[in-house]
């Protein structure tokens, strides 16, 4: 067992610094040394030559005493005394005593001071000069000193060498401390670490700091030097809060810290220093040369000695500068990507309801029409409500196209687009049914009072003026009915309001006709619907206009430029069709032409996208796709009436191709416009494979196909109706609404899979929209997502596939926005 005597050193050793205890050595040694040279005489000391000057003065004044004592002159000798003890501050007294003992003259208290120290008198304070007169002996000159050394206070109660030495001790333990600690300060500790130790510091990325307890560096890699721009000897010394640090905010990198922290490097290393935890992840910046930033992730952990007790500190320096970067500009990405974004669906949404307008009236476009008609039929049926429906025809109106040309026709049915919306207002919906024909819908609103509404509308329509032809008159027919005529479907309420508007023009015109007023006509029948219609009389199967919309929007997602086409060729036959077909006909019509190229849903992309010409194993393909959507129809519908029409508008009016089918007029009405205006869109249409024909000269394509391929009355009639309009694109690279919608609802897809960071997604959607893009007559979009895809694709950093994709959605809405404009401006 130790003693306690080592155990008592032991303590004391941990409660000092080593500092202090360097000091306190230093201090011994010292005191050691001078005390020695005392005792072996070598301390220098001026004792002896005060003691040497002492007896030089008392010479000189026995010298100068015995000449005026031979003289008898005592005031001279009074005089000397005087002068020799103003000059002598070590002089107390001084006093002239004659043999017999008696004191002949003497300073103040002389005699007070001789008699009382004479008892411990030496030579060194009392001395006493004999005096002669002759050869005789006269007297004694005394003379009394302070004691040699008492030149202070301390001095005078403290031994000489033991206050020396005192002061010694208290003077060299203050100073050394002093020095030490700023002295320590200037040694490299990295001097006294192995060579290989420092090499493999200095070989590592990561800046690397070593403390001590005041916070100031002891060591430093040469990471850290270069990243602060110093050496690494210029840091050694230095505080770590003298550099240039910056604060940062950063979420915290704990799981568990979840809360905003505030980190810089003194405040994480004095953390560790105050405490003795460690510190992960907490963020900086120095101010670098140029004011730039260099941020940097730093941990910090204790340095102890073998007895535990915390000695400094290490911290690390990750530089995530560039990290940082790329996070900034990962953000600003994804910030630009999501404004893109929603800049898309904005236009979207503006796309979205010009899709449902007629860019000529901004009413509701005829399919938008059905969309509403079957939502408020549904909605009447279910709550027993009211729902009228009205047929609104201009009187004369080829008349106006015909005398006084096309732009005054177009100017006379935007007035009267006005003026249906202007009286219908919220009561209902106004939609622009085909050419002259307008169409309103009237929730909540009886026959009667739609009658009246429809008077008010007529009259307000005979109001019509127009400044560049004041002696132009406008009039319409209206016919109206209402469910409480017993419609069995949409389209046959529809057809009751038609069947009023007939009556209404074949009597006079410019007058409202109600369906329960000409109910017993029996002529209208006749007169309406011709005998080449005589099958349309029977009784239709309902054909839901939802059911419809669902199919052509799969369509459209599978291949959208063949559901635009549908659309342009329904829209064909509609115009066709007016005059021709009943409105619940035409209405089979235009959903037989939409829906003739259902099968090209089934249709591998390397036949639906090839740029050349189909192959006959490939014309094989599609035919079996076509018998596949007529099934569909069949199966969908079960109305017999769409069936025929889709199954034969492929057959030749001559009957070249019967296959013990119908041939001429026994093909049926529908179908032998749907081959008509399904060729014309056709031709004037833009392929892979082949370049668009003009209107012209697809017309005479049909001509020279007639009474072959095509029904020559339906080609002649179609040829005057279509005339030379050009096919509805827009200039701006031949995009049209419909291709800047479905592009845009692509668009919105590819986002979402960025949003769900979904690559391989992201890479599946590229490929797509590149192939639609392309095949929908926009090269410039398909490039960029080509490009996307090949980023996505090679698994290249996240940032370049969103910037790569911020192009495209950028691109995207630029081409949207062009589209947006034309069709604001009154393009289509």
């Amino acid at each position: 067992m130790r003693p306690k005597s080592h155990l008592l050193a032991d303590e004391m050793k941990t409660s000092l610094s080593a500092t202090t205890r360097i000091t306190l050595s230093l201090v011994a040694i010292v005191l050691t040394i001078l005390l020695s040279a005392n005792l072996l005489g070598l301390m220098p000391s001026d004792r002896e030559a005060i003691l040497r000057g002492r007896e030089s003065v008392c010479e000189s004044i026995a010298i100068q005493c015995s000449v005026l004592a031979s003289r008898g002159d005592l005031d001279a000798i009074d005089t000397c005394f005087q002068a020799t003890t103003s000059c002598n501050p070590d002089i107390q007294s001084m006093g002239l005593r004659r043999t017999d003992g008696s004191l002949v003259m003497a300073t103040a208290k002389h005699d007070q001071i001789w008699s009382q120290e004479r008892s411990t008198a030496s030579l060194s304070t009392h001395m006493a000069v004999p005096i002669y007169q002759g050869t005789e002996r006269w007297g004694t000159a005394e003379v009394s000193y302070s004691p040699p050394g008492h030149t202070s206070w301390v001095g005078q109660y403290v031994h000489p060498l033991l206050a020396f030495c005192v002061f010694c001790v208290l003077g060299t333990l203050v100073l050394f401390e002093y020095y030490l600690r700023w002295g320590l300060t200037m040694l490299d500790p990295s001097r006294v670490v192995p060579q290989r130790v420092r090499t493999a510091l200095d070989t590592l990325s990561e800046g690397l700091l070593f403390l001590d307890p005041q916070g100031r560096i002891v060591m430093a890699n040469q990471s850290f030097a270069s990243t602060v721009g110093n050496s690494v000897e210029q840091l050694i010394g230095t505080s770590a809060t003298s550099l240039p640090w910056t604060e940062r905010k950063e979420i915290a990198s704990s799981p568990k810290d979840n809360s905003a922290s505030t980190r810089d490097s003194h405040a994480a290393c004095a953390d560790v220093l105050a405490d003795g935890q460690s510190r992960q992840g907490s963020f900086l910046s120095l101010q670098a040369e140029g004011n730039s930033n260099q941020n940097f992730s730093v941990s910090a952990s204790p340095i102890c000695d073998e007895a535990g007790r915390q000695s400094g500190a290490i911290a690390s320096f990750e530089d995530v500068t560039r990290l940082e970067q790329k996070k900034n500009e990962l953000a600003n990405a994804l910030q630009s990507l999501r404004l893109s974004s929603e800049k898309v669906r904005e236009q979207n949404a503006i796309l979205e309801h010009l899709a449902t307008r007629d860019p000529l009236t901004n009413c509701y476009n005829r399919r938008s029409f059905f969309e509403q008609f079957d939502i408020q039929w549904n909605s009447a049926q279910r709550c027993g409500c009211p729902l009228s429906a009205v047929m609104v025809d201009i009187d004369h109106f080829k008349l106006v196209n015909d005398n006084h040309g096309h732009s005054v026709g177009d100017t006379v049915l935007q007035k009267v687009a006005d003026t249906l919306q202007r009286v219908v207002g919220d009561r209902g919906i106004v939609a622009r049914y085909g050419g002259e024909e307008f169409t309103l819908l009237l929730p909540n609103i009886d026959l009667a009072d739609a009658s009246a509404l429809s008077e008010t509308i007529r009259r307000e329509i005979e109001a019509i003026k127009l400044s560049q032809l004041s002696q132009l008159s406008v009039t319409a027919s209206l016919g109206v009915s209402s469910l409480s005529q017993s419609p069995v479907s949409p389209q046959d309420l529809l057809d009751q309001a038609d069947r009023c508007l007939y009556f209404a023009k074949r009597n006079g015109r410019n007058q409202v006709a109600r369906y329960d007023q000409i109910h017993g006509d029996s002529s209208l029948s006749a007169d309406r619907v011709s005998s080449r219609q005589a099958e349309s009389m029977s009784p239709k199967k309902l054909i839901p206009y939802p059911a419809v919309t669902a199919l052509i929007s799969a369509l459209g997602y599978r291949d959208p430029s063949t559901a635009a086409h549908s659309r342009r060729v329904a829209d064909l036959c509609n115009e066709v069709a007016h005059g021709l077909m009943s409105m619940s006909d035409r209405y089979v019509l235009e959903t037989a032409a939409l829906l003739h190229d259902i099968g090209k849903i089934g249709v591998p992309d390397s036949i639906l996208l090839t740029s050349s010409q189909l192959t006959q194993a490939e014309r094989n393909v599609i035919k079996r796709q076509e018998r596949i959507g007529l099934e569909i129809i069949r199966a969908s519908f079960a109305s017999d009436e769409l069936s025929r029409i889709v199954e034969n508008y492929r057959r030749y009016f001559d009957g070249r191709d019967a296959n013990l089918g119908p041939e001429g007029t026994h093909i049926p009405l529908g179908a032998r416009i749907l081959a008509v205006a399904d060729a014309y869109d056709s031709m004037v249409s833009e392929h892979p494979y082949r370049v668009a024909k003009t209107s012209q000269e697809a017309i005479a394509e049909l001509r020279r196909c007639a009474n072959t391929q095509f029904d020559p009355e339906i080609v002649d009639l179609f040829s005057r109706i279509v005339g030379c309009q050009e096919s509805e694109v827009f200039s701006s690279g031949g995009i049209t609404k419909e291709t800047a919608l479905g592009i845009g609802h692509e668009i919105e897809r590819l986002a979402e899979a960025i949003d769900q960071q979904d690559v391989e997604e992201l890479r599946v959607m590229a490929g797509r929209l590149s192939e639609s893009a392309a095949h929908r007559g926009a090269p410039e979009i398909a490039a960029k997502a080509i490009e996307l895809e090949q980023a996505a694709s090679s698994d290249d950093d996240v940032l370049g596939i969103l910037q790569r994709a911020c192009e495209l959605i950028e691109y995207c809405r630029a081409t949207q926005s062009s589209s947006i404009e034309l069709a604001v401006s009154g393009q289509p």
